[in-house]
């Protein structure tokens, strides 16, 4: 982790900040790859939030430590509203595909929030925009229960396969996957719901060859337990049993989690994308001794190898 100073909004002509009140860290500021995560001064955070709100909110900034906004910032003005717009448009895809990262990356029971849930700030010069999304300002009553300390590195390798993997890799039912496993964390579904979207992305990555999760030794009793009860339950849920499996949840969301960035993987190494789907996907998670984030820390680390290094080989073998 980079330790940086937080951030001053006066420094620059235009910024738009998320916040990410569940994560903490021992930095005031560090970058997950080319996002930078930040605190800000109470004084910079008077200036963007509504007079109405201050005196209630300012107790987080007086009794605890403040929280984190993901930054994003310009040093000059565009005039065309055309223009940001698009920037804003692209910064929420970023902030969505950094809380995918994140998810993927912590395997927690209970996933992180999705910061374009709550209000978020545009300063353009001198004027402040605020946009209240459906959670509002909720989010500044939420304790951090992350630490992101020892998480950045791989929290940067998973968002830089993410980013990757959506501009230059065909993504068709593994996108398919990752928004049903995304939507799966939301606060405003049942569990028995988010249970259903989980069932759903493993049948979007596995197909046909869904049963044959069975066959990974997948060294983790509880997703060993919810895969050999996966189909029972999926149908369960599907024709409106309600789900008394409160503690499966957890086992499914991590085979569902384990299921994609393998594929993600896959679908990055591998020339033809053979092994991010269907019995190739399975036959990958057979043959792989560890499961999670761990799959992508062996990922090139730069573009032109990940553009060209599998076909690089795949020439080589085929010479």
């Amino acid at each position: 982790m980079t330790h940086m100073l937080g951030f001053e909004l006066n420094n620059v002509a235009e910024c738009e900040l998320f916040l990410m009140p569940e994560i903490y860290a021992e930095a005031n500021a560090f970058r997950v790859s080319d996002v930078l995560v930040s605190r800000i001064p109470f004084s910079d955070w008077h200036l963007i939030e509504k007079s109405r709100y201050t005196d209630d909110l300012a107790d987080v900034y007086a009794h605890r430590s403040p929280p984190y906004f993901c930054i994003f910032a310009e040093p000059s003005l565009s005039s065309q509203a055309d223009v940001a717009a698009s920037m804003r448009t692209m910064r929420i895809a970023k902030v969505r595909v950094l809380t995918l990262a994140l998810r993927l990356t912590t395997d927690l029971a209970v996933p992180v929030v999705d910061p374009c849930d709550f209000v978020s700030y545009q300063r353009r010069g001198h004027d402040v925009a605020r946009t209240v999304s459906r959670r509002g300002r909720a989010g500044y009553e939420l304790r951090p229960r992350v630490d992101v300390g020892e998480l950045v590195d791989d929290w940067a390798r998973a968002y830089e396969a993410l980013t990757f993997l959506s501009s230059f890799r065909r993504r068709g039912r593994l996108a398919l996957a990752l928004e049903l496993y995304f939507e799966s964390a939301s606060d405003f579904i049942t569990d028995d719901t988010s249970q259903l979207l989980l069932h759903a992305a493993l049948e979007a990555l596995c197909g046909s060859s869904v049963g044959r999760l069975a066959e990974v030794r997948w060294g983790d009793e509880g997703v060993s337990d919810s895969i050999r009860s996966r189909r029972i339950r999926r149908n369960r849920l599907a024709h409106g049993v309600r789900s008394d499996w409160s503690s499966d949840s957890v086992a499914l969301r991590r085979v569902a989690g384990w299921a994609l960035i393998e594929s993600v993987r896959q679908e990055l190494t591998t020339p033809s994308g053979d092994g991010s789907l269907d019995a190739g996907l399975i036959d990958a998670l057979k043959d792989a001794d560890e499961f999670g984030v761990a799959r992508l820390r062996v990922l090139p680390v730069d573009e032109e190898r990940l553009l060209y290094g599998a076909f690089g080989r795949h020439n080589a073998e085929a010479d």
